[in-house]
C-alpha cells in the first residue's frame, strides 16, 4: 500500500490538530545531489572506479562490485556523515541510489570491511591511478602550482594501530594520529596524504612523501615553489629541494643562531601598519650552503591583528618571523616574498574542510592501513567537490573571473544538496520531483546547465548513466 494513515496526530504550536501518516514513496532529503551526479557522470567517475578498484572486495557472485562501495561511501561523506554509523540512513534512500546508479546501501560495516581488504600493493595502485585520473581534470597552468606542506593532528580514542601520544595542542599527551598532507594552492586541492603514527616529527620521511607527490605530478602538472612551516626547517630537506630543482619558501625555526641573524638586521622596509621586513644571509650547521633569510617583524602596539611570530627579550615591543629562501627565490624582493608566503596560511583551511567537511577526524579502524585508505579517499572527495565548484561557476574569490564565491562542503551541502524531492514517473521515464523555493531551483537549474554543457578542454570522457534518464 503506498500511502496508509496512522491512527495518531498530535497538536501543532497554535493548537492546530495534525494527523500523522506513512508513505512508500521513495524520498530524500538530498535531491540536489542529482546536479553532483550529473558531474560524476561527465567526468566519468564510476568508471575509473570501476577500472581501478576491479576485482576488490569480491568473494562471491552476488557481492556488490567494490566500485559500488567506494562511491556510496563518498555519497555518505558528501551528505554530512562523519562516522561510519552515520551511513546506515543512506540505506532507505532509494532516490540517492537511482542518481548514482548503486545496486544498494550496505550496512556500515560492509563499508569498515571494504576498506580493510585493501593491502599495501592495492593502496598505492588504487590511489596512484585516482590521483592521476583526478589531476587530469585540473586546468593548466604555464606558470605552475605552488604546492603547500603541512601536518595535522587527529585526537584518537582507542588503541587503534598507530594512535601514540604526540603533540596535542588541545589535549597534551593525549594519543592522536599525526598525517602528513601536501596541497595544490592555485586548484585549494589536496594532493597527497600520508597516515602517520601520533609520535613522528612534523618532517619525518617528507622526502619519501615529496618523491610520490613528483610521481603523481609527473607529466599532469608543474611546480613553480614549495611552502612549508617551520616543521619543515630542516637542512637535509632544503638540500633535496634545491637537487630537484624546486624553489621554496620554508619558515625558520627560530634557533639560538637564526635568532642572532634576526637580531644584527638593520635595514628594514615598512610594508605595513606596524610590519617591516629586511633579509639576510645564514648558514647554519650542518647546511651545505649560505641560505637567504627573509625577516618580518611586527609590532605588537600598532598591529591591529594579532602579531604573529617570537618575542625576543633583546628587542621589546615587536614579535619576529624569518623565512629561507632557495637560491632561484633570490631575485624576488623580501616584501613579495613574505606576501607570497603568507599564501601558504589558506592550506589550514583545506585541512579545516577536511575535518568538518569530510568528517577526517570520525572516519577511524583499528587498521592504520584501513585508515589511511579512508584519507586518501576524503581527498579525492574533496578534490572533486573543488573541481565540481569549478565547473558550476563558484570560484576563489580572489580569482579574475568572480561568477560565484567558492563554499566549503558543509555550505554547499546546505546551499544546493539538500532539498527535499520524490522519485517518481511519468509514463515510462522516471522522475525526480524537487521540492524548494523559485530561487533555489534557479540556482540548481543553472548549474545543472553549466554541468551538462559540453566541454572542449575537459580530458575526462563523458559517460551516460542513470542520471539522464532519472532528469528527463
Amino acid at each position: 500500500m503506498a500511502n496508509q494513515t496512522v491512527q495518531s496526530q498530535f497538536s501543532a504550536v497554535g493548537g492546530c490538530e495534525i494527523q500523522l501518516g506513512i508513505t512508500r514513496k521513495p524520498i530524500t532529503a538530498w535531491g540536489g545531489m542529482a546536479v553532483f551526479a550529473a558531474f560524476c557522470e561527465t567526468v566519468g567517475l564510476r568508471s575509473v572506479l570501476n577500472r581501478v578498484l576491479d576485482g576488490l572486495g569480491r568473494t562471491s557472485p552476488n557481492a556488490l562490485p567494490a566500485a559500488d562501495h567506494m562511491l556510496a561511501f563518498m555519497v555518505g561523506v558528501l551528505t554530512g556523515a562523519s562516522r561510519f554509523l552515520h551511513l546506515e540512513r543512506l540505506r532507505v534512500d532509494a532516490p540517492l541510489r537511482e542518481m548514482f546508479g548503486i545496486r544498494r546501501f550496505c550496512a556500515p560495516s560492509t563499508y569498515t570491511r571494504f576498506f580493510q581488504g585493501f593491502t599495501c600493493q592495492m593502496r598505492e595502485d588504487v590511489f596512484y591511478a585516482l590521483t592521476r585520473w583526478a589531476l587530469n581534470l585540473l586546468p593548466a597552468r604555464e606558470s605552475g602550482y605552488t604546492m603547500d606542506l603541512d601536518s595535522t593532528v587527529l585526537e584518537r580514542f582507542g588503541e587503534q594501530e598507530g594512535v601514540l601520544p604526540g603533540y596535542n595542542p588541545r589535549r597534551h599527551g593525549r594519543p592522536t594520529h599525526h598525517p602528513l598532507l601536501a596541497g595544490l594552492a592555485e586548484a585549494k586541492w589536496i594532493l597527497h596524504g600520508w597516515l602517520r603514527s601520533g609520535n613522528v616529527a612534523t618532517a619525518n620521511n617528507v622526502r619519501a612523501f615529496m618523491d610520490e607527490c613528483l610521481a603523481l605530478l609527473d607529466g599532469l602538472a608543474t611546480l613553480r615553489m614549495v611552502r612549508a612551516d617551520n616543521g619543515f626547517f630542516d637542512g637535509k630537506f632544503l638540500d633535496f629541494l634545491e637537487e630537484k630543482s624546486l624553489p621554496y619558501l620554508v619558515k625558520a625555526r627560530m634557533t639560538k643562531f637564526v635568532k642572532l641573524a634576526v637580531l644584527g638586521v638593520a635595514d628594514w622596509t615598512r610594508v605595513g601598519k606596524g610590519i617591516e621586513v629586511a633579509e639576510s644571509r645564514i648558514q647554519l650547521m650542518g647546511w651545505s650552503r649560505e641560505r637567504r633569510l627573509v625577516v618580518i617583524r611586527q609590532e605588537v602596539a600598532t598591529k591591529e591583528t594579532k602579531a604573529l611570530g617570537k618575542k625576543l627579550f633583546e628587542c621589546q615591543g615587536y614579535r619576529f618571523q624569518a623565512i629561507v629562501t632557495s637560491k632561484a627565490m633570490d631575485e624576488m624582493d623580501a616584501t613579495t616574498a613574505y606576501r607570497t608566503y603568507n599564501g601558504r596560511g589558506d592550506f589550514e583551511n583545506r585541512i579545516k574542510e577536511l575535518k568538518s567537511g569530510c568528517g577526517l577526524e570520525g572516519f577511524c579502524m583499528d587498521s592504520f592501513l584501513a585508515t589511511e585508505c579512508v584519507l586518501r579517499t576524503l581527498c579525492i572527495v574533496h578534490n572533486l567537490v573543488q573541481h565540481f565548484q569549478d565547473r558550476i561557476g563558484l570560484r576563489p574569490s580572489a580569482a579574475p573571473k568572480k561568477d560565484g564565491k567558492r563554499h566549503v562542503l558543509e555550505t554547499l551541502r546546505h546551499n544546493l544538496f539538500c532539498c527535499a524531492a520524490i522519485l517518481g514517473r511519468s509514463g515510462r521515464n522516471r522522475v525526480l520531483r524537487l521540492s524548494s523555493t523559485d530561487a533555489w531551483l534557479l540556482s540548481f537549474h543553472s548549474a545543472l546547465t553549466r554541468i551538462l554543457a559540453p566541454r572542449s578542454n575537459c580530458k575526462a570522457t563523458p559517460n551516460e548513466g542513470p542520471l539522464m534518464a532519472l532528469m528527463t
